[in-house]
């Protein structure tokens, strides 16, 4: 099983080569995402959207099309996610979306 990070996800939205052939090479069906990434993403679409409208505009349709696509490999943070998570924030100074993202993989 595959659990995309934010970056990877994006950096094939834009077409960067290794990602993106990376990507290519694996069994889709074992790709999963996250619901923390869908999250940073639209995160990252509404601030688009104050400088650059049309792209965000673009980007918010790309966020559609992957939620549809891959609905039944969307990943939710689940109660053992959240303990998960828990675990392994305590000795930071403060949890990040990725240490949510690991929790969600080792759970």
């Amino acid at each position: 099983m595959y659990l995309l990070d934010t970056n990877i996800v994006s950096d094939v939205e834009r077409r960067l080569p290794n990602p993106t052939a990376w990507l290519a090479s694996v069994d889709l069906a074992s790709v999963n995402l996250s619901v923390i990434t869908l999250g940073e993403i639209e995160r990252g679409i509404v601030k688009l959207r104050k400088v650059d409208p049309e792209r965000a505009t673009r980007l918010d349709l790309w966020l559609r099309e992957l939620r549809r696509d891959n609905a039944d490999r969307i990943l939710a943070v689940t109660e053992e996610v959240a303990l998960s998570w828990g675990r392994i924030s305590a000795g930071r100074t403060r949890g990040s979306a990725d240490t949510l993202i690991a929790a969600q993989l080792l759970s």
